[in-house]
């Protein structure tokens, strides 16, 4: 059990109804407290299991118990990636620093490549950033692997460092996953048929799969992972004291039916 105080509390504006959470920084560690569902455990799941992927940097979470003002919350920690000298910069951010450009307001008239091709384009530009293409299409991928609704242009970022250089970002922040919103979005007495209907994507169309299809056309495939259904397994029984028996079922059961649906994903699987 950790306990937070005011002091330490950390007020983010994400511009999305799904990045509300509690947020504290205390000795260079992050903690976030469950506020829609269960989004600890999917970002616990997603980080560890992307360490049996292509995916290079990935911030790991664990599980954390946190006490703030009088109230024990679930939820999740991970260290700072930041290095010395290094600034975090949403797409919204550097697209007004960098260019003076309203990247919401910009994209809104334009059909999905376009919207795709604009900001890649832009942000291909900047010194350490020329395979951003490369970058952006992992992250739709990994997005509509594991159902992130929450990609909005506040919540994909870039690193710029301390001579304005640029870095990518290592993949954080997928607690909007699984259908994690147990409280607005995705009940649990939901059928996960209504939940696939109902789930819409960001930030460049509602559809994951539209906006996937055509970053992989423009830029080629770049996620792949080689876990099985026996390691999510495992990593979910760690999970069982902390969250509901229904929760771990719906949970096995949306990466059971996503590796199905992807399986080009998985290097192991059999080719069809």
């Amino acid at each position: 059990m950790i306990t937070m105080t005011q002091s330490k509390q950390i007020n983010m504006n994400r511009n999305s109804s799904k990045g509300n959470q509690l947020k504290w920084f205390d000795r260079g560690t992050w903690y976030k407290a469950d506020y829609l569902g269960y989004e600890a455990l999917a970002e616990y799941l997603v980080s560890h299991l992307l360490e049996k992927s292509s995916v290079n940097t990935c911030v790991s979470y664990e599980f954390a118990k946190i006490e703030f003002q009088g109230i024990t919350y679930n939820g999740c920690r991970c260290a700072d990636f930041l290095r010395e000298g290094q600034e975090l910069l949403t797409l919204e951010k550097l697209f007004r620093l960098e260019w003076g450009i309203d990247l919401t307001h910009t994209l809104a008239p334009l059909e999905l490549k376009k919207r795709i091709l604009f900001v890649v384009e832009h942000v291909s530009e900047l010194e350490g950033l020329e395979a951003f293409g490369t970058y952006l299409t992992m992250l739709l991928e990994l997005d509509t692997f594991f159902l992130n609704e929450d990609r909005h242009t506040n919540n994909i970022a870039v690193l710029r460092n301390e001579n304005h250089t640029f870095s990518y970002c290592p993949v954080f922040d997928n607690g909007a996953a699984l259908f994690a919103d147990t409280r607005i979005s995705y009940d649990l007495k939901l059928p996960l048929e209504a939940c696939y209907e109902r789930i819409e994507a960001k930030p460049f169309n509602r559809s994951f799969d539209e906006q996937m299809d055509v970053a992989e056309e423009l830029y080629g495939v770049h996620f792949h992972y080689w876990f099985t259904e026996k390691d999510v397994e495992l990593l979910l029984r760690r999970a069982e004291d902390i969250y509901d028996a229904a929760i771990i079922q719906r949970v096995l059961e949306v990466m059971r039916l996503q590796m199905r649906k992807y399986r080009y994903f998985n290097l192991s699987a059999p080719c069809a």
